[in-house]
């Protein structure tokens, strides 16, 4: 144990965990969640994801804040700006489905902390379906209504994100475009300003996309200005359009 622990504080993790796998499984899950405690530190949470497809996602009460701690903060990377963004979005799903088998073969779980990696599994899902529905002329449409699907989950996925890759000036559904854009604005002010109670819920009230939800702790394009200027500026001169409904929005996908 003294000779993991050196190679684990050494930063040996290949070797460390080689050498864990001769001790038990018990040994082995314990130093393959310092690893990926280590990885998500240094903000690798894709390299996290490769060391249990790996190695194994063991339905262990322990594991179940690493796990989840991984997928969010996958959620709010921009990986679809990656080249082999669905590449990277399946080996999550891979993750997180051998995860929820283990939890149905188990009989220590609760059914909520189930239920919760479900709909973490179903999230990543949609995610790597419209990854590769981007890919595809002919599947672009149904790209699009996964990312208004998607509006259903901001307690999960960052918020400002999720509206901000629900833009439908392209599909010419300007009226839609203009409410979701306009909630982007206002959900980056509240992240700003750090209070909630600024944002303006009227628009969200007949559809099922949750009104209460976690502030992100930062801006997702906090390093793209030009595209949320671009949006801010478009926002604005569509308000002034009499002829935008900016009331009335019907969630269809």
């Amino acid at each position: 144990m003294e000779s993991l622990d050196l190679l684990a504080e050494q930063g040996h993790w290949t070797k460390c965990i080689e050498k864990a796998k001769a001790h038990g499984l018990p040994i082995l899950h314990k130093y393959l969640a310092l690893y990926a405690t280590s990885l998500l530190k240094d903000s690798s949470p894709i390299q996290a994801v490769k060391v249990f497809n790996t190695y194994g996602t063991p339905a262990i009460s322990q594991n179940f804040k690493i796990y989840n701690r991984i997928v969010k903060e996958m959620l709010a990377l921009n990986i679809d700006k990656e080249e082999n963004n669905y590449e990277i979005w399946s080996e999550l799903r891979q993750m997180l489905h051998k995860l929820v088998e283990n939890i149905k073969t188990g009989n220590e779980v609760n059914s909520q902390t189930k239920s919760h990696f479900e709909e973490l599994l179903l999230i990543v899902h949609f995610c790597a379906l419209r990854a590769i529905c981007k890919k595809v002329p002919s599947l672009k449409q149904i790209a699009v209504k996964i990312s208004i699907a998607l509006l259903r989950y901001i307690d999960v996925i960052p918020a400002d994100k999720a509206f901000c890759e629900a833009d439908l000036r392209e599909e010419g559904r300007i009226s839609e475009a203009f409410v979701f854009l306009n909630y982007y604005l206002d959900i980056c002010e509240a992240i700003e300003e750090g209070d909630s109670q600024i944002i303006d819920n009227t628009y969200m009230e007949h559809t099922d996309i949750p009104t209460d939800f976690p502030l992100p702790k930062a801006l997702y394009l906090q390093d793209d200005e030009a595209l949320h200027d671009d949006i801010r500026q478009w926002v604005l001169t569509t308000s002034m359009d009499q002829n935008i409904d900016q009331v009335h929005v019907v969630l269809i996908a």
